[in-house]
């Protein structure tokens, strides 16, 4: 019986070491998934020479049921510029991961000539979504990296407001796609991209000017 209970108690102490390594394993994880987030993001936008900035956030059978009017892109062609636009992603640490349910204000396609490669979403202005990307879940930016964007949109002449809250199933009724105003230095390019769409249909469509509001 005591030869009994003693392999019980090292069991237990086994279990008890095993459950506390795997709960330092989570949390280790979590504090370095921002830095890990951020290395494979910027890797993947490493030769990026060309930057697609769409407001066309939402699919194209949802706009065509509410009958939205396409949003002006804007393509951006300064390598420093993208670049600068790449050191400002900084994420911190979100325990509770996830993502919401809204399509974004905006879309950066990153690009190298017509190849895409990699598309994010901002999402109220502080979470940042990769599109079929390395990782899974929103990243939440860090303070300076929401008002460092917002000062290189403006640097870079494309105009942004923002939506207020999120657009889920019900509100896809009343809410409105943002409606930056097309004139800007980098000039908009076609009215029609779709996230995901090839950026070299935007360039052959290209406008002076976007269409009016709906």
């Amino acid at each position: 019986m005591p030869a009994k209970v003693g392999k019980t108690g090292r069991l237990r102490k086994w279990l008890g070491r095993l459950v506390l390594a795997v709960i330092v394993l989570v949390l280790l994880t979590k504090l370095f998934e921002p830095a890990l987030r951020r290395t494979q993001l910027l890797h993947a936008c490493a030769s990026a020479d060309r930057l697609v900035v769409d407001f066309n956030t939402w699919p194209e059978d949802v706009r065509a049921k509410l009958k939205l009017e396409a949003q002006p892109t804007y393509d951006i062609r300064d390598r420093e510029a993208i670049q600068k636009l790449l050191g400002l992603l900084r994420f911190q640490v979100d325990w509770m991961n996830g993502s919401c349910r809204c399509y974004g204000d905006v879309v950066f396609r990153f690009c190298r000539g017509e190849q895409t490669l990699a598309s994010v979403s901002l999402h109220h202005d502080k979470n940042l979504r990769w599109r079929d990307g390395a990782w899974w879940g929103d990243a939440t930016l860090v303070a300076e990296s929401r008002t460092g964007i917002d000062q290189w949109l403006k640097d870079n002449h494309v105009p942004f407001r923002r939506s207020a809250g999120d657009i889920t199933a019900a509100e896809n009724e009343t809410r409105s796609c943002p409606e930056p105003t097309p004139t800007t230095a980098a000039g908009p390019v076609g009215a029609g991209a779709q996230p995901g769409a090839q950026p070299g249909a935007e360039a052959a469509n290209n406008t002076e000017g976007a269409p009016p509001p709906g």
